[in-house]
């Protein structure tokens, strides 16, 4: 079979070999004891991460018999949208409350004063400032971005001239891996950053900012994306100017667009995540703590793998790679 047939071959059926709680489709409605159930705040809802986290959330809300809320900002950079959502949650005081904030720092009151009303709150995928949650959900994203970096020197011995193409700047996991990304830079002591962006989360303005940081700085020879938009960005960038021989690109998440520019040249490699499990384990422990059965701190920590070419189909990757939402 040809690696495009593979790829959609994947794409179609490796959700049911994956993941078999996949067919409970919708959020089950149901209660353990606390009519009001759980919500669930994202980022956002436009793109694959954020349709996968849903899934993994409906397949937890069936399995444990529960009503699950979503509240869905219209963007990665809608601070005040979320804002909103948690005035929201501390007025109608679900049994518990599952959030990626989009300020690290501007989130802390709010989630001190949900868990002073007595809900309980789950961190998943991005952080807050406040210490009062009940546990987090993600991935280790300060070694992610050192693995971004490790794997752009993978691709070459010469000295790497970077840039870096990163989310809203308020938002915890998006500066833990720039600054896990420059930490491994510095360490490497042959490479240098030579320019900075921060960008909304569309692809199009990604990647107008990536063309602009090319021609000012044609010494770049590597590109650093942090989350899926910026990552499209950066792969469209770089293909439409021709550069895919030129650049070597890493960037994140898997989205179907970024999985044909990993295969094509544009980009080199993905940190990829498991958003999917996210919703599930976020869903899964708001359960467990409002239902009285966890009540000491809890931490799961969510894996990643770097995808490149000659791994991407390998049994270890695909399974993350591959878009299923």
């Amino acid at each position: 079979m040809s690696a495009g047939r593979k790829f959609w071959a994947i794409v179609c059926c490796g959700l049911c070999m994956f993941f078999p709680w996949a067919a409970s489709g919708c959020s089950a409605r149901g209660n353990f004891g606390v009519d009001s159930g759980i919500y669930l705040i994202t980022k956002g809802s436009d793109s694959v991460f954020w349709r996968s986290v849903k899934s993994g959330a409906d397949a937890a809300a069936a399995e444990y018999n529960v009503k699950v809320t979503f509240l869905e900002p219209s963007s990665e950079e809608a601070e005040s949208e979320q804002n909103a959502y948690f005035e929201k949650t501390i007025a109608e005081k679900p049994a518990a409350v599952a959030i990626s904030a989009i300020s690290y720092e501007g989130s802390a009151t709010y989630i001190d004063r949900m868990a002073a009303a007595g809900i309980h709150v789950i961190m998943f995928d991005s952080g807050s400032k406040s210490d009062r949650a009940a546990a987090e959900i993600m991935i280790d994203n300060f070694e992610s971005g050192r693995s971004a970096f490790f794997a752009l020197r993978e691709l070459t011995n010469e000295k790497i001239v970077a840039g870096i193409v990163s989310p809203y700047e308020q938002t915890g996991n998006g500066a833990e891996r720039v600054n896990g990304f420059l930490s491994a830079a510095r360490e490497d002591g042959n490479a240098e950053i030579v320019a900075t962006e921060n960008v909304v989360s569309n692809t199009a303005d990604a990647a107008l900012r990536v063309k602009e940081m090319l021609e000012k700085f044609p010494a770049i020879n590597a590109m650093a994306a942090f989350n899926e938009w910026t990552t499209l960005g950066a792969g469209t960038a770089v293909e439409s100017t021709g550069n895919q021989q030129k650049i070597n690109v890493v960037g994140f998440d898997n989205n179907v667009t970024s999985i044909e520019h990993l295969e094509k040249g544009a980009l080199d490699a993905l940190v990829v995540q498991n958003p999917y499990a996210m919703g599930y384990y976020s869903v899964q422990n708001a359960y467990l703590y409002a239902s009285g059965k966890l009540k000491k701190k809890n931490s799961v920590r969510v894996d990643t793998v770097v995808a490149t070419r000659e791994n991407m189909y390998s049994e270890k990757v695909d399974r993350l790679l591959f878009p299923f939402a």
